[in-house]
């Protein structure tokens, strides 16, 4: 036998050798992991919440009894060997992370990967980190800015999202996947240029073929990341001189993963600067409902110079015995600063309050309501149904408040105690506070039973 020969035979033994991970420690009792292995079920992906995978009774791993959990969950990833590769999620003293551990088949542990900590959007914390498996071979850890409010539309240029994959690969390897980042002008060119005016009544049923993937692109997915496994393929670029490039996204499949909230296809309209940095987003078309709500964005339209709009609509339903069920529409209009941020202006508000009969008797239990029509960010004001009641009547006013609960205008839309009445002037109410989302440049209008009021920026209210 040459030395050639023995050369080559090395070689190949070596690199059989380098593709089996190494086994770890000494195997635990086979027929304990026999048992442990034949308990858990198979992972069922798409899978959008790890944490509430089948229940570890023991509170333990198989191959570290010591390490006790609050909760420990599992389940069994498919592979195409005889590999074990266990998904985790173990939670002490309410923090919870997430691993992956594969194991040969007689129970040696061959690795053992950390994929990340759990952290949920509870208005503590400035980022969310969230895990979720597609497919079979992929584990996906989301990190993004928390918003609480549109959080599924929020970004933060300054706290950019992070996506990363682990992959299960035979034998018992895993591998987190590095990100391969095409350059700005390549992204751009998988766009069709879009002339203008553009008009879109609604979110196009159709879907471009090219997709701007979760991973490694220059869309920052941001809160998107919150539903399950949001989808956004690229409709369109705009290219207009003295604007930033902007692009509209079709964003389709934002399943949160429950019953209570759902979201529709919609347009998303994205501006960067010359380097790739994106500066704002809106959504322009889209729909989303929840229990007792539900709103939409539909008739955007660009014009020549950039500057473009759409009508917001929202319907909340009724709560209680109150007057709480009420249709608004905004027509929201937004030019482009030199910064690329979109700047919104509200050219008309339009409040319809529905099945208002002031009459009923069992509309309020206590002394007061406040029934909660809307709020006028920009004039730091709330509007509100009040009742006040006594024994031999009640007067029900529209009203405007300011952030401390002070009414600024009324108006009677009912009065059974007469003139003497000393009515309320001031509320405390919850939707008092909050934050300023655009000027307001044209009316506001409250239309009740038939007639129609016209809110001021002082609070004052007259009939129109």
């Amino acid at each position: 036998m040459n030395k050639r020969y023995l050369m080559v035979a090395l070689i190949g033994i070596m690199a059989a050798c380098k593709d089996q991970p190494k086994q770890q420690g000494n195997p635990v009792d086979a027929v304990a992991f026999k048992n442990f292995v034949q308990s858990l079920p198979y992972v069922q992906t798409p899978l959008a919440h790890p944490e509430f995978m089948s229940l570890v009774k023991e509170m333990h791993t198989i191959e570290d009894t010591a390490t006790q959990y609050d909760d420990l969950r599992a389940g069994r990833i498919r592979t195409t060997d005889d590999v074990i590769v266990v998904f985790y999620y173990g939670e002490q003293k309410k923090n919870g992370h997430f691993w992956v551990t594969s194991y040969s088949a007689d129970g040696h542990k061959l690795e053992q990967t950390e994929v990340g900590e759990k952290i949920d959007e509870d208005g503590t914390s400035k980022y969310v980190n969230r895990v979720v498996m597609e497919n079979d071979s992929i584990i996906e850890f989301r990190k993004y800015y928390s918003a609480t409010e549109e959080s599924y539309n929020a970004f933060h240029p300054d706290q950019p999202s992070e996506i990363r994959f682990l992959a299960v690969r035979p034998g018992g390897k895993l591998i987190w996947k590095k990100a391969e980042k095409e350059s700005f002008q390549r992204y751009l060119s998988n766009f069709e240029k879009l002339s203008l005016p553009l008009n879109y009544e609604d979110t196009p049923e159709t879907t471009p073929f090219q997709q701007a993937y979760r991973g490694g692109s220059w869309l920052d997915y941001g809160g998107l990341l919150s539903t399950t496994f949001p989808k956004a393929a690229k409709l369109g670029k705009l290219e207009i001189p003295g604007n930033p490039t902007m692009v509209l996204v079709k964003v389709s499949d934002m399943d949160t993963g429950g019953d209570l909230e759902s979201y529709g296809p919609s347009l998303m309209l994205v501006a960067y600067n010359p380097q790739g940095i994106e500066t704002d987003r809106v959504e322009v078309t889209g729909s989303y409902s929840t229990e007792g709500f539900e709103s939409s964005s539909t008739k955007f339209n660009m014009e020549q110079d950039g500057s473009f709009s759409f009508l917001k609509s929202s319907s909340m339903g009724q709560y209680g015995d109150g007057y709480s069920a009420v249709d608004e529409e905004r027509m929201a209009k937004f030019t482009i600063s030199p910064a690329g941020r979109f700047i919104k202006n509200y050219a008309d508000i339009k409040y319809v309050v529905k099945d208002f009969d002031p009459t009923r008797s069992e509309n309020v239990q206590d002394t007061t309501q406040s029934d909660f029509l809307g709020r006028l960010e920009d004039w730091k004001m709330a509007l509100f149904i009040h009742t006040y009641q006594e024994k031999a009547g009640k007067l029900v006013r529209l009203i405007t408040t300011d952030p401390s609960g002070h009414i600024l205008g009324s108006t009677t839309l009912l009065n059974t105690l007469g003139n003497e009445v000393k009515a309320p002037t001031a509320i405390t109410d919850d939707y008092l506070h909050y934050a300023e989302n655009g000027s307001i440049t044209g009316t506001v209008t409250v239309a009740i039973d038939g007639k129609t009021y016209v809110v001021a920026k002082d609070g004052s209210i007259t009939p129109q």
